[in-house]
């Protein structure tokens, strides 16, 4: 078995999960919110960031 990192991405609802996202949910809806964490899983599978670095990106964002 190989260890695809893009297997290691997380699931689009842990990361909405995310308590930092909370501020961000109650301002710019879920949706927005999830279409940048979309967004992030992209890059993560691409391979331009981390899986484990998917949730940071979008508070970040």
């Amino acid at each position: 078995m190989s260890d695809d990192p893009r297997r290691r991405v997380p699931r689009t609802d842990t990361v909405l999960a995310d308590a930092r996202l909370a501020p961000a949910l109650a301002a710019l809806g879920r949706a927005r919110v999830k279409e940048v964490g979309l967004a992030a899983q992209g890059r993560a599978r691409a391979g331009d960031i981390a899986p484990e670095a998917v949730a940071d990106e979008v508070v970040a964002t």
